[in-house]
């Protein structure tokens, strides 16, 4: 069985990858706010966004590692 990693476009702006990236550093959605200088509602709409523009569960954990799978993050 040959499996090969291919890794997608992102269709992630520049703003969700910073927001999953500090999520998978294991920042709160409030702290994530905070340092942005937005509401924690304006975060988890990004985030509830990013989650269903890539059709996964809208779960942090599943979006990071989605997001590492593919290459996304570095």
């Amino acid at each position: 069985m040959n499996m090969q990693t291919t890794i997608r476009q992102c269709p992630l702006d520049t703003t969700d990858k910073e927001i999953i990236k500090m999520l998978a550093e294991g920042r709160s959605r409030k702290d994530i706010a905070f340092q942005r200088h937005v509401s924690e509602s304006a975060i988890c709409q990004r985030i509830q966004s990013a989650s269903k523009m890539l059709r996964i569960p809208r779960k942090d954990a599943a979006l990071v590692a989605v997001a590492f799978r593919n290459g996304w993050l570095s």
